[in-house]
């Protein structure tokens, strides 16, 4: 694996921007586990590669026909 196929690594700041909320409910988000995350010491950590997949499912379960 080469450096250039490695996904970023966020902030909760700049992952924050990505899905549109506060940087603290990032932080809560991961430590509750209802989004992906990286631990490192003591700082979280968010691949633009993950955040990406999990935004797409939720609008995908979010779309799903009422009534059916």
């Amino acid at each position: 694996m080469s450096i250039s196929s490695v996904s970023p690594l966020w902030t909760p700041a700049e992952a924050g921007v990505f899905l549109g909320l506060h940087p603290k409910t990032v932080l809560r988000f991961a430590r509750e586990k209802v989004i992906p995350a990286l631990r490192l010491g003591k700082h979280w950590r968010f691949r633009a590669e993950d955040l990406t997949s999990w935004a797409a499912k939720q609008v995908e379960s979010s779309c799903q026909p009422v009534g059916e």
